[in-house]
């Protein structure tokens, strides 16, 4: 009966300390770059112990933004998060720029049935050979295929 009890109070308690945020109760506005506001949500949700980021239908546009242990970014129907044009908008990481990232985090997702527009196409060097030395096909689903 001890355990039960022991387990039913840890599952009442982790329930009750997930918390959903809202990106628009931290400031951001469509059509707007909300980096600020988005990663002032997930901070609020991890220093709680982790929870869900809503991004709500719009258009919300981002420089990087760094998930964090026990975060959901949940982006809802009609959300769209579109990565800015603006290098200076991102934070260097490892290689390259990037809109979301994630270091030593666990129990991290991107769930919903919102987009991601990274603009990759604006970043893209078409003139550019873009293959790596430590890329190794072998290490990949693609390893059956011929270069």
């Amino acid at each position: 009966m001890r355990k039960n009890l022991t387990f039913f109070f840890i599952i009442f308690t982790s329930s009750l300390t997930y918390a959903q945020i809202l990106i628009t109760d931290y400031g951001a506005r469509p059509g707007e770059i909300c980096t600020e506001s988005i990663q002032a949500a997930i901070d609020t949700a991890y220093n709680r112990g982790g929870g869900m980021v809503i991004i709500p239908p719009g258009h919300y546009i981002a420089g990087t933004i760094e998930l964090k242990s026990n975060i959901e970014l949940h982006l809802a129907a009609g959300a769209v998060l579109v990565g800015s044009t603006d290098l200076s908008h991102y934070q260097r990481t490892f290689r390259s720029h990037g809109i979301i990232f994630s270091y030593h985090a666990i129990n991290v997702s991107i769930t919903g049935l919102g987009t991601i527009d990274g603009q990759g196409d604006a970043f893209y060097d078409f003139t550019q050979s873009h293959t790596y030395p430590e890329f190794d096909r072998a290490d990949t689903s693609e390893s059956g295929l011929s270069a």
